[in-house]
């Protein structure tokens, strides 16, 4: 039996753990800073150079992951160019070579307060979807599991963004900030909810650097976005109206969204369950399958309902 400490590899402990595990052909049990090999035959013993080996051919294995969960965390340049074609299709002013651009000025002050609010939901993501967590560290390391849901966080407020900025009607900019405010708060108490009735620690296996989680994690923020989105769309009436439809809508998404997550296991991984899958397994096939069927009723939803 050999104990290997991962103190100060907490981010990817699981991911090591699996690699080591497979490589070396033992049994796996994984304790709160550290995960212990045992033989698979009481009569073996591990070789410790092959444990000290497929633990360095993991290391090096991890600049390509490290690459990976920091240009993931570029998605936010997506998510700004998406709050920006909320003015530019919002606007009727034609320049030069027919070009549908508003004044440049009022261009430079939407840009300005698009980045800014991609800017609160990034802080949003580090210090209270994610509280406790240092998210600049972990992206670091290579955690993709973290990558991921701020990807997703990213996406759905670059599509609330969208249309909060198009300007429908006769909406001012507190207008559009109050649409901002309310559709980041809808997808922290989703996150809570979500966590909360989750037979597993999601959050806990994020910061474990469990990728499949953070998949179906990021989904669930991108598929409630683009709910909450559709809401803000169409012709603006009044404040309190389209705050009372966004809840509605909301309401709607959120009841959606989690009866997926319950159903998933029966109709899209027939033979085993979510928790397997995304824990144990920690299958990222599966969890790309459960984010596809959550985008796509999404998507659905906002079309029937709007």
């Amino acid at each position: 039996m050999i104990t290997v400490d991962c103190r100060d590899v907490e981010a990817i402990k699981n991911e090591l753990l699996v690699y080591v595990s497979d490589q070396i052909t033992a049994i796996p049990a994984i304790k709160n800073h550290e995960f212990i090999l045992s033989p698979i035959n009481d009569e073996e013993i591990i070789d410790t150079t092959e444990v000290i080996t497929a633990i360095k051919e993991f290391l090096e294995s991890i600049g390509e992951a490290k690459n990976f969960a920091v240009a993931l965390r570029t998605v936010y340049l997506t998510a700004y160019a998406l709050g920006l074609s909320g003015p530019l299709l919002g606007s009727t002013d034609e320049l030069m070579f027919g070009l549908p651009l508003v004044d440049m000025g009022w261009m430079a002050v939407d840009a300005g307060l698009i980045f800014v609010a991609l800017m609160i939901s990034g802080f949003v993501s580090s210090r209270v979807l994610l509280r406790g967590i240092n998210n600049d560290e972990h992206v670091e390391k290579g955690n993709l599991a973290v990558a991921a849901l701020e990807a997703g966080n990213y996406l759905a407020v670059g599509l609330i963004l969208k249309e909060a900025f198009t300007f429908n009607g006769d909406m001012s900019y507190i207008d559009a900030a109050v649409f901002f405010v309310c559709g980041q708060v809808t997808l922290i108490v989703f996150f809570w909810i979500y966590e909360a009735i989750t037979s597993f620690q999601v959050k806990e296996e994020i910061k474990d650097g469990n990728t499949s989680a953070g998949i179906v994690a990021g989904a669930m923020l991108l598929a409630l976005g683009i709910v909450i989105a559709g809401a803000i769309s169409g012709p603006f009436v009044d404040l309190t109206t389209d705050l009372l439809l966004i809840a509605k809508a909301s309401t709607q998404g959120i009841v959606m969204l989690l009866a997926i997550r319950l159903l998933s296991s029966k109709f899209i991984l027939r033979t085993t369950n979510i928790k397997h899958e995304i824990v144990t397994d920690q299958n990222h096939a599966a969890a790309l399958k459960h984010a596809f069927a959550l985008v796509a009723m999404a998507i659905v939803t906002r079309a029937i309902i709007f």
